[in-house]
């Protein structure tokens, strides 16, 4: 260890500090955040506590298809420490950051296995880590964050192998990568560039050394992935195939400049800023002077990707994430470059660069400085063929795409279901609303860690077209003993692929409430929310 600790340069100790700071900085703001997950949040803690269930006795389940659309790693990493510490949201969102610092580790270790320059590995690491798509993502029990940490552990030690001649380098691949499909399935589509470019170089030199790292490194990812892939093949491939067509607004038209610009779009607004996205387009003509065989490879590598997620439906700026630290790349080349041949004009881009990032993260993620939650200040121009592109965006609902603030507010999730399990019984409630703070998937989460069996809750998934009858609408609705029912806002009209039929079942509760009929309504409970809008809990009872 005191080897190691004496080999650590100025670049390594500033690349600990990076880590300590957002260390401190998430585990500040998930202290301080109080609203309860969003859907694929919560759809990621229900795994990991089927995942606990299973661990401590329970193995009715087929442990392969505990988790058979989303790959298990992640979960089963959450639900080890939730057995140790406890069953608690956190506990994700903690392993996540933690995941987070491993990526700035690797992210700055390849980019210098790359250039062999640490100026160049260390301005890629610090403005990677500063981009609120990224430090926002890792406060958040999702998997994206965890798939770019394997994906750059993989391009790492896909580098150090020197096109598979080293035997431990090419294990250490092979590990990673099998990690990396068991995070996500789409991360061949991230290594796919730098992957094949190294094979093709290892088949143009058939030496048997490689040959035998190949093989092994074959055997290695078929050990760790395929048992997986194999045992949820059929629900793979039937929910992929459903799930790639997408959601009604999105872009569907590959051949429609909508479609084709969709993630630059993203990328500019959400993810690089626009001041990151002129950066990068400023710093394309001097990496690619420079004719530096690896700048190529980076830019194939994301016109890869780009084209790949373009042509997929399903349209989600999570999706393409790759692209935003292989930019990093581009932009801590080309500032490394712009302060080798001229400082003062290097320091001035690093000033504004610094003033501008690290005044958003204080801004974005505590309020410090502008409040998004209180003031809401949002300035963007009009550019032809993109469209509206922020410059500043603390606006009190859209920055939340960027980084969300903490939430102090307290949501009533956890009482409405309290005050419902005081019924002994064992009961159905239907769920009618779809907020990231208050939905389906989270009430199932917060049954789970509260422990109350006797409750069922349900919503109409899968049902994208209204009932065609009201004996059909009603014999759904009365199934159920309890509706949960959002009064102003059920959620996004053209994101939730089921608000037809909750609108539908909204204005039946709404018209029939109170009425003597032999199926009847009634409300019996109504609790405010912290965004202004009133959950209502009706009652049915068929006489």
């Amino acid at each position: 260890m005191g080897s190691i600790i004496k080999k650590l340069g100025t670049s390594e100790w500033l690349i600990i500090f990076i880590c300590l700071f957002h260390l401190i900085a998430n585990i500040i703001w998930i202290n301080l955040d109080n609203a309860p997950e969003a859907w694929d949040q919560s759809g990621n803690s229900l795994i990991s506590l089927n995942f606990i269930n299973y661990l401590i006795g329970d193995n009715s389940r087929d442990f392969l298809a505990i988790s058979d659309y989303y790959p298990p790693l992640v979960h089963l990493i959450t639900a080890f420490f939730m057995i140790l510490f406890g069953a608690s949201q956190e506990i994700g969102q903690i392993i996540v950051s933690l995941f987070f610092l491993a990526s700035i580790i690797f992210l700055y270790l390849y980019t210098l296995e790359l250039f062999k320059n640490r100026t160049t590995a260390l301005l890629t690491a610090i403005f990677y880590s500063f981009l609120p798509t990224i430090y926002g993502l890792s406060r958040n029990y999702l998997l994206d964050i965890p798939l770019l940490t394997l994906v750059f552990a993989s391009l790492y030690f896909l580098e150090k192998s020197v096109s598979f001649t080293h035997k431990k380098f090419t294990i250490f691949f092979a590990v990673s990568f099998g990690l990396a499909l068991l995070t996500k399935w789409y991360a061949p589509i991230y290594l796919f560039v730098p992957l094949f470019l190294r094979l093709i170089k290892a088949i143009k030199n058939p030496q048997r050394r490689v040959i035998n790292n190949l093989l092994l490194a074959i055997l290695i990812v078929v050990i760790i992935a395929v048992p997986w892939y194999v045992r949820n093949f059929e629900t793979l491939t039937r929910l992929g195939l459903n799930n790639i067509q997408g959601e009604l607004d999105d872009a569907r038209n590959i051949f429609e400049w909508k479609t084709i610009s969709y993630y630059f779009f993203a990328m500019t607004n959400f993810q690089l800023t626009w001041l990151g996205m002129i950066t990068f387009l400023s710093s394309i003509p001097t990496v690619l002077h420079s004719k530096r065989k690896k700048v190529i490879m980076i830019f194939f590598s994301m016109l890869f990707i780009y084209i790949v997620f373009t042509l997929v439906g399903n349209k989600n700026i999570r999706y393409p994430l790759m692209l935003v630290p292989l930019a990093s790349i581009v932009i801590g080349y080309f500032l490394y470059l712009t302060l080798h041949h001229n400082k003062i004009l290097g320091r001035i881009l690093l000033l504004i660069l610094g003033i501008y990032f690290i005044g958003y993260f204080f801004a974005l993620s505590f309020g410090i400085l502008i409040d998004p939650a209180k003031f809401g200040f949002r300035k963007s121009i009009f550019i032809p063929l993109l469209g509206w592109i922020d410059l500043i965006n603390l606006d009190k609902e859209t920055s939340k795409y960027l980084a969300p603030k903490y939430q102090a507010d307290i949501w009533p999730n956890e009482i409405i279901l309290k005050d419902l399990s005081k019924k002994k019984e064992s009961f159905r409630v239907l769920v009618i609303v779809e907020k990231p703070n208050l939905n389906p998937e989270n009430l199932k989460v917060i049954k789970r860690l509260i422990n109350l069996p006797n409750i069922e809750l349900d919503a109409p998934y899968n049902m994208g077209v209204p009932f065609n009858n009201q004996e059909s609408l009603e014999l759904y609705i009365f199934k159920n003993k309890y509706v949960l029912v959002a009064e102003k806002d059920l959620g996004s009209p053209t994101g939730v692929k089921h608000y037809p039929v909750m609108k539908q079942i909204q204005e039946y509760l709404e018209q029939n409430e109170g009425k003597d009929n032999l199926k009847m309504v009634k409300r019996i409970n109504s609790y405010i929310l912290p965004d202004g809008d009133y959950l209502t809990v009706y009652e049915t009872q068929a006489i």
